[in-house]
């Protein structure tokens, strides 16, 4: 059960007034309470404090619904001005996520009515005898698909993190496909889940959704111990994703998305990857190597249009929209770099996937840019990395979280009507 989580510095009284607050429909009865709470308290100056919060909250209203109507209007061809996208937090919260601290409820919102998402699918799905898998695995030879190939595919790297509190893997899947139209995409849509844990039998959230997309256990060349060298895990990860492009290159999506586990897409998240599509296929023809679909910046400014933009974090890979052509040059470019700092067993001659990233763009004459609003938010908070512990204070940093998601805050829930039963 999902419910909406309150300060304890509140009322119920209060709690009813912010839930009707939440709702442009219930804007006068919200004013009516406040004039009631007022009365009840008229010798008390908070009582004031509240009628004056209320008429600025219906300012802000009104402000913003004449700001959307001047947007419109501007893109029908008037002079008007446009106006900032608005972004709107619904903080909704899990009953078992109260029990954490207040900056990790969030989190733990996503990962709980992700479970309860699952649970209900499962039932349902059961109950109508609906075809699983949702996608037929293209990496089977035995299999047969249509001659055209997906528009976009997501391939879901996952491996097991040091702490199984949140289920990240659960929690990336299963927004996934609760948060898209199946039945209108289903043809359209690839999505595929690459287990690159070292015991890929013991990453038992795979067994949670396997019958619900396919998965595939995928290991690049395992490095040994060397006895005057320290081997980093960076090493391996470079590796396994050269592998991973590899694998799937033959699949030929034209429009293939690399999402770490622990990325949440945003509602309608498909229609957004559609849009930036089209702004790829609509410029002069000239390369392009990716797009960033999860970003965060240090400070946000107003955006004033939906899309590709030539804002760049480096150090990041949650969620990316890569150019199929250049998977086997970069995949040759990680085996390269892994290479030579074993040969002169050099730790500074390494470059992570994230940094060897800029460095292919720039040796390419290739530009790296993002989207925004992002279509994906970062929502990890455990690492799958055994040797980092967990910092609570870590979830903080800036370059974790993006304020520019729409969806935030928004559990993750199963609606039946997006699945048409066979």
């Amino acid at each position: 059960m999902v419910d909406f989580f309150y300060p304890p510095l509140f009322s119920n009284g209060m709690a009813l007034i912010l839930h009707l607050r939440r709702h442009a429909s219930f804007e006068m009865s919200y004013w009516r309470l406040l004039l009631q709470s007022a009365s009840r308290n008229r010798s008390h100056v908070i009582g004031f404090v509240f009628i004056i919060f209320g008429i600025f909250q219906i300012y802000i209203n009104i402000s913003s619904t004449i700001g959307s109507s001047s947007h419109r209007m501007m893109r029908n061809g008037s002079s008007s001005v446009p106006t900032p996208i608005a972004f709107h937090r619904t903080r909704f919260v899990h009953a078992g996520a109260r029990n954490q601290p207040v900056h990790l409820q969030m989190y733990y919102t996503y990962d709980l009515t992700s479970k309860d998402a699952l649970s209900d699918m499962n039932l349902w799905m059961s109950e109508n005898n609906y075809p699983l898998p949702l996608f037929q695995d293209r990496l089977d030879s035995n299999a047969s698909f249509a001659p055209n190939p997906p528009k976009t595919c997501v391939f879901v790297v996952s491996s097991r993190r040091q702490s199984n509190e949140i289920s990240y893997l659960v929690q990336g899947i299963m927004g996934l496909v609760t948060r898209m139209n199946y039945s209108k995409y289903k043809d359209d849509v690839y999505i595929h889940v690459l287990n690159t844990d070292k015991e890929p039998e013991n990453h038992m959230e795979v067994e949670k959704i396997r019958h619900l997309v396919p998965v595939s256990n995928v290991k690049g060349k395992i490095l040994e111990p060397l006895p005057d060298f320290n081997i980093d895990y960076k090493y391996q990860e470079n590796l396994d994703n050269a592998q991973i492009l590899r694998l799937i290159h033959p699949i030929g999506c034209q429009y293939p998305i690399m999402m770490e586990d622990d990325a949440l897409p945003a509602e309608n998240w498909v229609d957004a990857v559609l849009i930036a599509i089209k702004q790829i296929e609509d410029r002069n023809p000239k390369p392009w190597f990716l797009v960033k679909l999860y970003v965060a910046r240090m400070q946000y400014p107003p955006l004033y249009r939906r899309g590709i933009n030539s804002y760049h974090q480096e150090w990041n890979t949650v969620a990316m929209l890569m150019n199929p052509a250049l998977f086997l040059a970069f995949a040759d470019a990680e085996d390269d770099t892994v290479e030579k700092t074993l040969q002169a067993k050099n730790h500074g001659i390494h470059r992570p996937k994230d940094e060897l990233l800029n460095v292919f763009a720039a040796n390419h004459g290739l530009v790296i840019e993002s989207y925004e609003p992002v279509i994906f938010q970062h929502t990890g908070i455990f690492s799958s990395v055994v040797t980092r512990d967990v910092d609570v204070s870590a979830v903080d940093i800036w370059y974790m979280h993006s304020s520019y998601f729409e969806s935030e805050g928004v559990p993750i829930t199963f609606d039946p009507s997006t699945f048409h039963s066979s």
